[in-house]
């Protein structure tokens, strides 16, 4: 791919540009997890509820930061589906990065809000097993699929010597 843009691909040069993106975007969801940021960012998010506060609201554990970044996160999923139909990926492939996707923000987002229902003892400790967890089957989902594609695609480039019996 790396020549391709060398000789002015455009295609591949926004292909490339994707991808570094994506994973710029699990490096952001990694330490996310070890700074707490998106638990920041629920602060912040604070100021938009009535009285600048969480406490009297459903959302009195996580605060509204979940909405805040759906319309981000809604724009980049579109982004990514974009991509995977320019790459040229066949439909399964896409199906199975898009389960991964949906699996991962569904567990990060979705999991994340019964937190403000369960807030302490074996309650608390189900829900962050189940939203950790979620996470990261999502993420093996995409990985496993994006593996596969490259296989693929490597497959269809004359690389096959090196990848093995399927």
């Amino acid at each position: 791919m790396v020549e391709r843009v060398k000789e002015g691909d455009v295609t591949r040069s926004h292909q490339i540009g994707v991808l570094c993106w994506l994973c710029i975007a699990f490096t952001f969801f990694s330490l996310d997890e070890a700074a707490e940021i998106h638990e920041n960012l629920g602060g912040l998010s604070d100021s938009l509820l009535p009285g600048g506060t969480r406490e009297n609201t459903v959302f009195a554990k996580t605060g509204i930061w979940m909405f805040v970044l759906f319309i981000p996160a809604a724009a980049f999923g579109l982004g990514f589906i974009s991509f995977l139909r320019s790459y040229a990926a066949p439909r399964a492939y896409r199906t199975t990065i898009l389960a991964g996707v949906l699996v991962f923000l569904g567990s990060a987002l979705g999991v994340e809000i019964l937190a403000n229902w369960a807030r302490q003892g074996a309650a608390e400790v189900l829900q962050v097993t189940c939203e950790e967890v979620g996470e990261m089957i999502g993420s093996s989902i995409i990985l496993w699929a994006t593996f596969d594609l490259l296989r693929l695609k490597l497959q269809v480039s004359g690389w096959p010597r090196i990848l093995g019996p399927r």
